[in-house]
């Protein structure tokens, strides 16, 4: 069925791990109409939002569902969507939002993110973000994600409990991950766009760690002090070095300021 959460009798929380792909392009007018969404009605016309409520539905209570979805789903200015996120978000049912390489699937030009839930808790927890965007390989067929990028991603998503709420955690190919708390989210609104969370990485780099930083200053300081060290030296040559009259030089040898022999 191509709405199956409209199906009647249908069983739900039995899977012990849900991986879904949706079919977006198909028609969604019977999306809607009928069905169980436990975080509110998805607006006319949007399917995704009834997909990703049947993967939870499917879930069992301790079971966790990984949904492909659109790039934009997640920060909609449509207020329903909005509102589903909302839910979604202070229910504890996202675990984490990772975003993926563009053009990863040759038969579609769609942008997504692969998103990490499951059935709620009643709770908000904290929401682990990736930006994965360029962690891709090429194969024959176009786009894959790197070998490295899917164990970095797994290992990320497996200790997310363990990592510091927004501290920027920094992958290879510019990628980037953070666990936002429940207030940042608030914040932006419920946006699930990693990016209102994950700054550019040209930035993040441009603003590294403490360490980093502490250790820059040193550096610089001690390079300051060599500069001023060899400007009071080239200052005493130039006083000290002055033409002479040549008396007390051996025959053939002159006395020229230094600084017409070198820089």
């Amino acid at each position: 069925s191509s709405t199956p959460w409209a199906v009647q009798g249908k069983k739900n929380n039995f899977a012990g791990a849900v991986l879904l792909n949706p079919p977006f392009k198909e028609s969604a007018t019977a999306s809607v109409s009928c069905g169980i969404f436990p975080f509110g009605k998805p607006p006319p016309g949007n399917i995704s939002f009834s997909w990703i409520q049947y993967a939870i539905a499917c879930c069992a209570l301790t079971a966790s569902a990984a949904v492909l979805m659109p790039r934009h789903a997640g920060a909609s200015s449509d207020q329903t969507q909005r509102k589903i996120c909302e839910q979604m978000v202070e229910r504890g049912a996202i675990e984490a939002i990772i975003m993926l390489p563009s053009g990863l699937f040759p038969s579609s030009a769609a942008d997504v993110n692969l998103w990490i839930v499951r059935p709620p808790t009643e709770a908000s927890r904290p929401v682990l973000f990736i930006d994965a965007a360029g962690m891709f390989g090429r194969s024959r067929s176009g786009k894959v994600l790197t070998s490295s990028a899917v164990d970095m991603i797994s290992e990320l998503y497996r200790g997310r409990h363990g990592l510091e709420e927004g501290r920027h955690v920094p992958l290879p190919e510019n990628g980037q991950a953070l666990v936002a708390g429940i207030d940042a989210i608030r914040e932006t609104g419920y946006s699930l766009n990693p990016h209102n969370y994950i700054e550019d990485t040209s930035e993040v780099r441009s603003r590294a760690t403490p360490e980093y930083v502490l250790g820059a200053l040193d550096a610089l300081v001690e390079q300051r002090q060599e500069v001023n060290r060899l400007g009071n030296f080239i200052q005493d040559l130039r006083l000290h070095a002055g033409p002479g009259s040549g008396s007390e030089l051996p025959a053939g040898w002159k006395q020229l300021p230094l600084e017409q022999l070198c820089d």
